[in-house]
């Protein structure tokens, strides 16, 4: 009996070890921190939006309250490149039409609120509809027939097969290599890649990278997301972060390099997550280990005391944890306010 307790116990850690390590932070932060360091033009639109989306935003107090509306505002156009390395339809880098669709129907359940287990934030009253949805598009740029699936053998890209697109390294393929080789009109379709792996993993174990997006004000040939195959499907979180981001949303711990250390909070609409109805939180990355916790988090709140933590940062999409149960009316709001910028209108 005691033998058997062992194995049970050891079994237990090691599912519990795999739980914790095999978790997908997103590559938002490296290249949006290293585009505001190197490039000045993107750092001066991201200043200029920002300033836009506030005006906005004052202009438009309803959109911090339920409206109640059901439906969309606005009705994005969205081609899917699959930059397979030669497998099959249905092997593991060449999904699906059907497990594309699907990640893509869950999309739209998650930005309109109706996804099943979905909750309101603790302001509110109600379960956030960010009223922007997403079509695959129905016509190529030519004006031919597509149901906005676009598979693309990329196996010829330099490093592409063996390490994917780089990130923070630089053993796989360059990014805009890989943009380049596939990308439809950014004015009138937003363009999403799926890969094989990003910075040599390709998310079937340990911790890796499992997307990343751009702000709006970014290049037209930078624009878009790019995520691992392995994440493409319904019930995945990186794909609604990243069109989080897409539309201007920062992680709440904005601000935070690890678990160590809180971000401002002087003023909430310019400090942080810009964001008012998500607290201030660190982000729950262990510098010493280099292992992200992706825990959610209960009691006190050591980044805004005397508060404890709440769903509101606990369970976002936007957030590090396992628990994304919802968006916030304020992230709402920056949303709103993105789609009136040149870049998305």
């Amino acid at each position: 009996m005691l033998k058997r307790h062992l194995i049970l116990f050891l079994l237990l850690v090691v599912f519990t070890s795999a739980a914790l390590q095999a978790q997908p932070p997103c590559g938002f932060d490296h290249l949006h921190s290293q585009l505001m360091e190197r490039n000045p033009d993107y750092a001066r639109q991201v200043e200029l939006n920002e300033q836009s989306i506030q005006r906005y935003i004052n202009a438009h107090p309803e959109l911090l309250q339920r409206t109640g509306r059901i439906g969309a505002l606005y009705t994005i156009p969205v081609v899917v490149h699959v930059m397979h390395t030669g497998g099959a339809v249905g092997t593991i880098y060449n999904p699906t039409d059907a497990q594309i669709i699907g990640a893509i129907n869950y999309l739209n359940q998650t930005f309109a609120g109706t996804y099943p287990g979905m909750t309101a934030p603790v302001e509110g009253g109600g379960i956030v509809n960010m009223e922007v949805q997403f079509a695959l598009a129905q016509r190529t740029p030519s004006c031919g027939s597509t149901n906005g699936i676009d598979r693309v053998d990329a196996s010829s890209l330099p490093n592409y097969v063996a390490n994917g697109v780089n990130v923070q390294t630089s053993s796989g393929c360059p990014e805009l290599t890989m943009k380049n080789l596939a990308r439809w009109n950014p004015a009138d379709y937003y363009n999403i890649w799926i890969v094989n792996k990003l910075d040599g993993a390709d998310g079937t174990s340990g911790q890796f990278i499992a997307g990343f997006a751009y702000f709006p004000g970014a290049s037209s040939s930078l624009d878009g997301t790019v995520m691992l195959a392995t994440q493409m499907t319904a019930g995945e979180k990186t794909l609604p972060h990243e069109i989080g981001h897409a539309l201007n949303l920062y992680h709440p711990f904005q601000g935070s390099a690890n678990n160590t250390q809180c971000p401002a909070n002087a003023n909430c609409t310019t400090d942080g997550d810009r964001v008012c109805d998500t607290d201030p939180i660190f982000n729950n990355f262990n510098a010493g280990t280099g292992v992200y916790s992706f825990a959610c988090r209960t009691g006190a709140n050591v980044c805004a005391p005397p508060n404890n933590y709440t769903i509101n940062t606990e369970s976002n999409f936007m957030s590090y944890t396992n628990c994304y149960t919802l968006f916030t009316n304020g992230q709402k709001a920056r949303a709103q306010a993105a789609m009136s910028l040149p870049s998305r209108a």
